[in-house]
């Protein structure tokens, strides 16, 4: 039995409009779900946490932090994750695929967050302890150096031990 298709002018505009219809209906739930975002809007609430999302995708994923449920599995080594994404950015561990640039360098890496870390090295933005003077481009390294303490710091320490 032979298929036959009708390509009059009729049911080719009729196509057209349904397809428009639905482009346009699946833009505005889109756009809808976006501005939930903007209105502070946060309908799907975790039973587990109270904790709530914009979107009920959102949740589920979160809901696995409770659950443990890690349905995406890596392939090369069988660490799981909860989400798809998570699994590919663990996936690059095993090759040599570095899909980010540096605008400024050239440099490729692995994720997106470490071309954001390494550009700190391309400015003159610098932390400064102002205990030893010691200055950190990155602010994750100058905390660290202020909770654990700097070099004065501890031999201000070990001499105050000492005379107590």
């Amino acid at each position: 039995m032979e298929i036959q298709y009708d390509f009059s002018l009729r049911n080719l505009l009729v196509a057209v409009i349904v397809h428009a219809v639905l482009f346009c209906f699946c833009v505005c739930i889109v756009f809808e779900v976006h501005m939930r975002s903007h209105r502070g809007e946060r309908p799907y609430t975790c039973d587990a946490c109270s904790r709530s999302f914009t979107t009920r995708s959102a949740l589920v994923t979160h809901y696995r932090t409770h659950s443990g449920e890690r349905p995406y599995q890596c392939p090369e080594c069988g660490k799981a994750f909860t989400t798809s994404s998570y699994l590919l950015v663990h996936r690059r561990s095993h090759s040599d695929e570095k899909p980010f640039q540096c605008e400024l360098c050239e440099k490729y890496f692995k994720t997106r967050q470490l071309v954001k870390k390494h550009q700190v090295s391309h400015t003159d933005r610098k932390f400064e302890c102002s205990e030893c003077k010691k200055t950190f481009k990155q602010k994750k390294s100058y905390k660290l150096h202020s909770k654990i303490g700097c070099r004065v710091d501890k031999e201000f320490r070990w001499v105050n031990i000492l005379i107590v």
